[in-house]
């Protein structure tokens, strides 16, 4: 942390390096506070805007390869996501889709939970969503 904050500050007047640390220090530090587990229990709210909140910062570090594991070990993850994809809001089947391909990548334990947990269902209206993203990565995820 220390060192990232001081390349902060060497790097004035380089704005890309300046977000990149910026942004690596934010994460960090929301990894220290155990979001993962504050995270976890957002998704299972009844509030659906809490819900698509937890899930767009769930693929913000799943994406980027952090905390990857941790995520994968919540508890009834894949039925809580395969649940709000049916959302009428076109951003959330694309993200949770994209979410769980990456939580399923080099991870065979997650891909067999996948499909224990009926994730192929939800896919079915995926690929035939007028969203070229959303077909995308149901088809991405099913590969």
């Amino acid at each position: 942390m220390r060192l990232l904050a001081r390349i902060t500050r060497l790097t004035f007047g380089n704005v890309a390096m300046q977000k990149l640390c910026f942004h690596a220090l934010v994460r960090l530090r929301l990894l220290d506070i155990r979001m993962v587990s504050l995270i976890a229990a957002c998704l299972r709210s009844e509030d659906t805007e809490l819900v698509s909140w937890a899930i767009f910062l769930m693929h913000e570090f799943i994406i980027k390869d952090i905390a990857r594991e941790a995520f994968t070990q919540i508890r009834g993850l894949v039925r809580i996501l395969t649940g709000v994809m049916g959302s009428t809001e076109t951003a959330i089947p694309r993200i949770v889709l994209r979410t769980l391909k990456c939580l399923g990548i080099r991870n065979e334990g997650f891909q067999a939970d996948m499909v224990r947990q009926g994730v192929l269902g939800p896919l079915i209206p995926a690929l035939s969503s007028s969203d070229d993203e959303t077909r995308f990565w149901a088809l991405a995820l099913l590969h």
